[in-house]
């Protein structure tokens, strides 16, 4: 079955994205994603999968008196080095079409030696029989029993045994994407982030099946006790905090909780003999955790609330696996004679794990509570979580309305009467984007209309620079944010009764655009804004040599296209400095800075075009600003190579 099955997967090299299912836009494309993954990847990916858990069932029939355990930790070894490996140096310098092609030339020698080694298997015998001298070694155990001569028949372990074989990996797959998700939001949304927690989630397989020796309770019990019950005081505090210590910490719990639950799945693991049914439950209980952090949470949760769920569930688990055979000598060492003393840690053990339980589980009803504080709306959708609040951005000043987006804000509007049609956060007057609109040399023209096309709707700030027979085209992926737009702020709304002509095309921008210039029912801008690249989740796409293409199609000959780069961790302008030089263009540099009282955000445009009228202009002159020190080389992005790593601040 493998063979035929490596066989299959060959055939379908060489690996790379799929066109069937171009267009995700909708609410949750969750399903749509991986019917995507599955067409393009599906049975590879399902074939290296499957790799180690087989290649260590063989290793335990060719060598049936060695534990094939520490082969799992030397394959997460290996997981880790591809994790760390390939941002830094696959990515970073080799385009996606190399990189598909050695991945195929790769497969297709793990194929062939896979093949040859399963071959050599048949030709020795060696399925479905042991050597004696393993028969010995079963015999002693309570889980086999041996008929015929040589051949073991494993009966079923118990159901207990295998529920915790699922519950175990479960939680701690739970902690591993609930973590990730914290770490973004609490401490800083930095590419590439979700390195550090999958690096010590895999390092916590790798110890824990190296060697027994590695995981003691007396070690990891007081210390999940310990960071179980700091959680709630960091958390209450991480906004006050160095940026490094809530990394730091949750780093640690998810190490100490990890650590703690893989390791009490290597004390129970198997007989060799059950090693396959062993890793299919392991691998349940991960897919299981997974799927209710990405499938299940997002439906049933209005916050980010999984973390602090994950927390309790793992202490409620912890907690059982290891009082159900509780021993004290586990804690203090054998040499603990003392039944009084032994008593006393006994007890300070149980009452330790009770605490840590319910200090997690208040938490939860803290944070529950916390959240609703100032929320008028709230949306947890495939995209993030939508979160309209009401407020001030600084104490005493003017109220606000909100729109952020996970950590990152995406629009607000004043809430006084005079101020509602004020363009505020990142498209202020004298934003990049704020002088484009309003000084276009087309604003001075006989019919004095303008037509504006903008990739992220937030909350339709750019709709307050409209005038009469205006024309301003959103595009938006996520249509919650549409919903939200419409209902809650009057951006939009206040623009028609102007009567500007707005219309919204829910679906990725780049998509959209480029089926408007197939059909020929492409709308022509003076103006492009490109504002989707100030969150973590850069749509890279958005940002390569085929994608301006793209855009100098639908521009105008003297169109101005306007990038907002603004963006805490990366530095993006070396790339789009490059795209306006292939594109033969001149590109402006426009900075301003914040003024909260007004509702105004710092922010960076960049201003791309060869329009001489609007680049002489003193309306320019008076907002342009030197570029930053130009300490990276420029950096060309295409459909087949990109890299953020390199841009990191």
């Amino acid at each position: 079955m493998h063979l035929a099955l490596l066989g299959a997967a060959c055939a379908t090299l060489p690996i790379g994205p799929s066109h069937l299912l171009d267009s995700l836009a909708g609410d949750n494309p969750t399903w749509r994603v991986l019917a995507l993954l599955l067409v393009s990847v599906g049975l590879p990916y399902a074939i290296v999968s499957s790799t180690g858990p087989l290649l260590q069932h063989w290793f335990s029939q060719t060598f049936p008196g060695r534990s094939p355990y520490r082969l799992y930790a030397l394959s997460n070894v290996g997981s880790l080095l591809a994790l760390l490996s390939y941002p830094v140096l696959i990515e970073r310098y080799l385009p996606l079409e190399t990189q598909s092609w050695i991945w195929s030339a790769g497969f297709v020698a793990f194929a062939l030696l896979s093949g040859w080694f399963a071959l050599r298997l048949i030709r020795a015998g060696r399925f479905e029989r042991v050597s004696s001298e393993a028969t010995h070694e079963a015999t002693s155990a309570p889980s086999v029993s041996v008929v015929a001569t040589d051949v073991i028949r494993v009966s079923r372990p118990e159901r207990r045994r295998i529920a915790l074989w699922i519950a175990l990996p479960a939680f701690a797959s739970i902690m591993l994407l609930a973590t990730t998700n914290q770490l973004t939001v609490d401490v800083a949304a930095v590419p590439l982030l979700w390195i550090v927690p999958l690096s010590l989630y895999l390092i916590t397989f790798i110890v824990a099946f190296d060697s027994a020796r590695w995981y003691r309770r007396g070690v990891f019990v007081p210390l999940f006790v310990a960071m179980t019950l700091a959680t709630p005081a960091v958390y209450a505090f991480r906004i006050d905090l160095p940026l490094l210590v809530p990394l730091v910490f949750y780093s640690a719990l998810l190490f100490t909780i990890a650590m703690s639950l893989h390791g009490e799945v290597a004390r129970i693991k198997p007989l060799p003999q059950q090693l396959t049914l062993f890793y299919l439950m392991v691998s349940l209980g991960g897919a299981l955790g997974g799927g209710f952090v990405a499938l299940v949470a997002p439906q049933i949760f209005s916050g980010l609330w999984e973390f602090q769920i994950g927390l309790v569930g793992s202490a409620v688990l912890f907690a059982f696996v290891v009082l159900r055979n509780f021993d004290s000598r586990q804690l203090v060492g054998r040499w603990l004679s003392n039944v009084r003393v032994a008593g006393g840690i006994g007890f300070a053990v149980r009452v330790s794990l009770i605490a840590a339980i319910a200090m997690s589980a208040g938490m939860l009803l803290v944070v529950i509570r916390d959240e609703g504080a100032g929320t008028v709306f709230a949306h947890r959708g495939f995209y993030s979580v939508l979160r309209v609040k009401s407020g001030s951005l600084v104490p005493g000043g003017a109220p606000v309305l909100t729109l952020t987006h996970g950590s990152t804000t995406h629009g607000l509007q004043l809430q006084t009467a005079g101020d509602r049609g004020e363009a505020t956060s990142y498209y202020a007057p004298d934003s990049g984007v704020g002088v484009a609109v309003q000084h276009h040399p087309a604003r001075g023209s006989a019919d004095g209309s303008l037509s504006v096309g903008v990739v992220g709707l937030g909350v339709g700030t750019i709709a307050a620079y409209g005038v009469a027979d205006d024309a301003i085209d959103f595009y938006e992926i996520d249509p919650a944010v549409l919903a939200v737009a419409e209902e809650y702020f009057t951006f939009l709304p206040d623009a028609r009764d102007r009567d500007v002509d707005i219309r919204v095309w829910l679906g990725d921008a780049r998509i959209e655009m480029e089926a408007q210039l197939a059909t020929g029912a492409a709308p022509r801008f003076d103006v492009l804004a490109l504002d989707a690249f100030s969150s973590d989740a850069v749509p890279v796409h958005l940002l390569t040599r085929e994608s301006f293409e793209t855009y100098w199609q639908l521009l105008e000959p003297d169109g101005i296209l306007a990038v907002h780069i603004s963006n805490r961790h990366l530095d993006l302008t070396p790339v789009v400095r490059e795209l306006a030089a292939l594109s033969a263009k001149e590109a402006v540099f426009v900075e301003n800075a914040a003024n909260l009282d007004a509702g105004r955000f710092s922010s960076q445009w960049v201003l791309i075009t060869d329009n001489r009228k609007f680049l002489d202009s003193d309306a320019l002159a008076r907002v342009a600003t030197p570029w930053p020190e130009r300490s990276r080389q420029p950096v060309l992005w295409t459909d087949d190579y990109s890299n953020l790593f390199a841009l990191l601040r």
